[in-house]
């Protein structure tokens, strides 16, 4: 006789009194047959906190039943409160590896504000398994997900896995995507600071330095500097060369040319000291590539009136830097 009275309870009183009702059902019933449907009768923003009462109760319960793993996923596409999607990311969790992708990918694709924390999070920990599960198939979850971070981290693990190669090559299957970016900040993040150039690398390498965003281009190039890629490193130095290139742009490949050494700077530090936008890099520059009449150019800096006083104190610097300036 309780139930028929428990079930009209968690269809139509107060949010507390219902969910009160749906842990009652859970005791009386011993059962949760009664999920779906009242999942269902309390669709609305405002019955929220009873669908994730009933999220709870089906997948924290006790070990879920194999049959609502379905169900689950029906749901995801159709819901739009971020507390029942949270609630969503943590079922998946409970659900077994394998079983749970469908779920997963479903859940990529919605669309999570930047200030979300807690639910951008927990769909990363229901997705992270299973990147070294099938680190394919997560690539692909990254390049379609409606979260940045998402995508990021997915990258990041694939590379943190060693599959540093099958991030580049979904990168170059999708090179316009909007995840694109993300996931080369990803695989930065995990890359050491050298190491061989993957096999990968090549083809994709002639695509982002081309990509219509600048941020892209730049990301590819900090990725070159690690492989230690010379093709990149002599586009780098004509773009330092250029004038033409934004200031910022050529600043930041600069650092990065000097920061590896790279052998093909070297012979264009002399002209780069007279550059309005590089000059002072390229003074403090010559103590990295040092050569036989460095100290005496910089001295002659020093005593340039129409040099400026920026551009003369990291000359002073320079030449105090190194004792063969002496």
């Amino acid at each position: 006789e309780a139930v028929p009275i428990l079930l009209e309870k968690a269809e139509t009183r107060s949010i507390k009194d219902a969910v009160i009702s749906l842990q009652a059902l859970y005791a009386v019933t011993g059962s949760l047959d009664w999920a779906e449907s009242l999942y269902e009768k309390n669709s609305g923003a405002e019955r929220e906190a009873v669908r994730a009462q009933i999220l709870n109760l089906v997948f924290f319960g006790n070990e879920p039943s194999p049959e609502f793993i379905p169900w689950l996923e029906k749901q995801i596409p159709e819901e739009n409160s971020r507390l029942v999607q949270m609630w969503m990311a943590a079922a998946l969790q409970r659900v077994p590896l394998e079983a749970s992708w469908p779920g997963v990918e479903l859940l990529s694709k919605i669309k999570v504000p930047a200030d979300d924390r807690n639910l951008t999070l927990m769909r990363w920990y229901a997705t992270e398994p299973l990147v070294s599960m099938d680190p394919e198939r997560a690539l692909t979850v990254a390049l379609s997900s409606g979260h940045p971070t998402l995508s990021e981290n997915i990258a990041r693990r694939a590379v943190s896995l060693g599959r540093i190669g099958e991030v580049l090559a979904a990168i170059e299957s999708e090179p316009d995507s909007d995840s694109c970016g993300r996931m080369l900040e990803g695989a930065l993040a995990a890359l050491p600071a050298q190491m061989e150039m993957p096999e990968e690398w090549g083809s994709l390498s002639a695509v982002l330095q081309k990509h219509p965003e600048k941020s892209i281009q730049r990301s590819a190039f900090r990725l070159a500097q690690r492989f230690g890629d010379p093709d990149a490193a002599g586009e780098m130095v004509r773009r330092v060369r250029d004038s033409a290139f934004p200031s910022e742009e050529r600043l930041e490949l600069m650092g990065l040319l000097v920061s590896s050494r790279s052998e093909l700077l070297k012979p264009h530090i002399s002209e780069l000291m007279k550059d309005e936008v590089l000059g002072e890099e390229a003074i403090r520059a010559a103590s990295v590539f040092p050569e036989k009449d460095s100290a005496e150019r910089l001295v002659s800096l020093l005593q340039d009136p129409e040099a400026s006083s920026s551009n003369k104190s990291a000359a002073l610097e320079t030449l105090a830097s190194r004792k063969e300036f002496a």
